[in-house]
């Protein structure tokens, strides 16, 4: 858009430039109006009398009266002339002042002249300047926009990607979840399969074990009857040679019978071995014949179910069996292949709930005893009572009237880490206590606090509710080694929300198995178990969910829900390594989840699904019913 219209304008109109006064203009006139008008002595002159009398004059007319009067005529108008003529001086002296101000004031407008000419090209010159900028504010602004025209087509082509790539992605979903659909009912064919061998097994050998009876009692019989005829004909033939002779000839006879009697014994008993052992030695490769071709079998069937759903992509070698897992033990009474016992009907002797925490302070246990049911409320021999928020003075002070459903064989006793004194309730002296408290991160003055409650000789638990990290195993370990240093006995330590540990139910089990969280935790749990008074409570897992319930009656078979199924499987795969490090000598059970867990449980369904994961791995009564009662009593029960 042009500009130059806003430039075009007069300078008067940028600056007020003052005219000259109309003072000059006035004197001028003045000055020609009296130089236009004739003088006074001009007019005297001009005057007729005067005239007349200066003629008359000439002519020696004139009386003495009226020359008397000339002169003075013309000494009035000589003043009058010197009179305006000085007006005239004056007149001019101050027109001169006048025109020498406003040459001043000239020069000054001249110069503010020139000074609006610098100003209005240095305008021109920023509006020039003004102008290019804005040419090119306006091109870049073009640019703006054929770029964000381009970005629209980018934006428009990346969202169509992404729909497609979302598209892709519930393919991918779907297949696999047709895949995890195929492994389980591979996995269920397996175990079907892998039953079906069992019980042949089963039955051959109780075949063959009982054919063995057979003839083992076959011979006894016949050796028996064989040792009766035999005495008799001796006892005939020696009382009919005589004593003496008999009893030469007995003894040699005796013996030869006795050596051929032997060796027929040996040479039969030898045989029966021999083939025992040729049979031993044939199922053994019959068996490892079988199971090559069972496992070809299930390779050809996945792999065919594969190639139905998910074409003809490459299956992944699946991880075989031990011969030792079909093997019958090897035992002098029998080869009988005896089943492992069912997870459902596999109990504790007894048990101790090591972690029962009641809110509000009821001392009378009624949730708790609600929660448990038939079967834990009938097993439980003790219990760890935690009261949070409860006044301890008093709470001691009903225990012993207090009608309970379990006796109480520990009061846990909370501290903080935190705090730099500590004190130990006199009140307590005389009731078994164990000392509680949270970890987060390693202060000085948490290791002077675990210190203190080391040096009580209690158990110690510790909640940790720091998500479990390198960084946070160092500084636990960190506090536990301060702490337990120059102690000559240490307590124990019991850990929680360590099993399980937090975990998000939206991961699958398949990519839990190589998720790095996993992996952390299986070399977190070694290194925890490198210190040899460090235990680790079974509690309710803290997944965001309530613990799926379980039927509380006793019975062969419970058929269990999906949900239920999925934390049994989670579970184990955390429990396998916490017994691999720990053993079961420092597993303890407990029945309320951690305080900060956002999970309910209730005690009955967790007891059933930790026992049925635990007997899942397929471990001895032994193991059972150290992780619910013998570890605990051994900990909380030494006092």
């Amino acid at each position: 858009m042009p500009i130059a219209s806003d430039v075009q304008q007069p300078i008067a109109q940028l600056f007020d430039i003052g005219r000259p006064n109309n003072e000059v203009h006035d004197v001028i006139t003045k000055m020609r109006a009296a130089a236009a008008d004739p003088s006074p002595l001009s007019r005297l002159i001009k005057d007729p009398a005067i005239v007349e009398l200066a003629r008359l004059k000439k002519q020696g007319r004139g009386g003495t009266k009226g020359s008397k009067k000339v002169p003075s005529i013309r000494r009035l108008a000589i003043k009058e002339e010197e009179y305006e003529l000085s007006r005239l001086k004056a007149l001019l002296k101050g027109a001169a002042d006048h025109l020498e101000h406003a040459e001043q004031r000239a020069g000054e407008s001249e110069a503010l002249a020139r000074y609006a000419e610098l100003q209005e090209k240095t305008v021109i010159a920023k509006l020039t300047a003004a102008e290019l900028a804005r040419s090119r504010t306006e091109a870049e602004l073009q640019e703006s926009i054929a770029d964000s025209q381009r970005f629209q087509l980018e934006l428009q082509s990346a969202e169509q990607n992404l729909q497609r790539l979302e598209i892709d992605l519930r393919r991918v979903e779907r297949l696999k979840d047709e895949y995890e659909k195929s492994t389980v009912r591979a996995e269920e064919q397996a175990r079907q399969y892998k039953s079906r061998i069992l019980n042949y097994r089963m039955r051959e050998s109780d075949m063959e074990h009982g054919h063995q009876i057979e003839l083992l009692n076959t011979l006894d019989e016949g050796r028996e009857e064989g040792w009766v005829e035999g005495e008799r004909d001796g006892f005939k033939e020696g009382r009919a040679q005589g004593f003496l002779e008999g009893k030469n000839a007995g003894r040699v006879e005796g013996f030869k019978e006795g050596n051929t009697t032997g060796y027929s014994e040996g040479k039969s008993v030898g045989r029966i071995e021999g083939l025992a052992e040729g049979r031993i030695q044939g199922r053994s490769e019959e068996r490892r014949t079988a199971l090559e071709a069972f496992d070809r079998f299930l390779d050809e069937e996945m792999n065919g179910q594969d190639d139905k759903s998910k074409g003809t992509r490459p299956r992944p070698p699946k991880p075989r069996l031990p011969l030792s897992a079909f093997s019958p033990p090897n035992t002098g009474t029998g080869e009988s292949f005896p089943l492992p016992p069912s997870p459902t009907t596999t109990h504790p002797s007894a048990i101790i709930d090591a972690n029962v925490i009641v809110p509000r302070g009821a001392i009378d246990l009624s949730l708790w005893k609600a929660e448990a049911g038939p079967v834990l409320g009938s097993r439980t021999g003790g219990i760890v009572l935690s009261l949070p928020g409860a006044d301890l003075e008093k709470v001691v002070e009903q225990l012993s009237s207090a009608k309970l459903p379990a006796p109480v064989i520990s009061l846990s006793v909370p501290f903080s880490l935190e705090d730099k004194t500590q004190s130990f309730p006199s009140y307590l002296s005389n009731v078994p206590t164990s000392l509680s408290t949270v970890f987060n991160d390693s202060t000085p003055e948490g290791v002077d606090s675990l210190k203190w409650a080391l040096e009580r000789g209690r158990p110690v638990d510790v909640d940790i509710q720091a998500a479990i990290s390198d960084t946070v195993l160092e500084s636990f370990e960190d506090i536990i080694s301060k702490a337990t240093a120059g102690l000559s006995k240490v307590p124990p330590i019991v850990l929680s929300n360590i099993l399980p540990p937090p975990h998000d139910l939206e991961l699958p089990i398949v990519k839990l198995m190589n998720h790095p969280t996993y992996l952390a935790f299986q070399s977190q749990v070694a290194a925890l178990s490198l210190f040899p008074d460090v235990y680790v409570k079974f509690l309710p897992p803290s997944w965001d969910a309530p613990t799926p319930p379980t039927p509380s009656v006793e019975v062969a078979e419970v058929t269990d829900t999906q949900q239920k199924k999925e934390w049994k499987r989670r579970i184990k795969m955390y429990l396998g390594p916490v017994m691999e490090a720990f053993g079961y000598q420092r597993i303890i059970f407990g029945s309320s989840p951690c305080p900060t867990s956002s999970g309910s449980s209730i005690a009955s369904d967790w007891y059933e699904i930790a026992r049925e994961s635990l007997a899942e791995l397929g471990v001895d009564q032994e193991f059972v019913d150290a992780v619910f009662y013998g570890n605990a009593k051994k900990v909380y029960g030494s006092d």
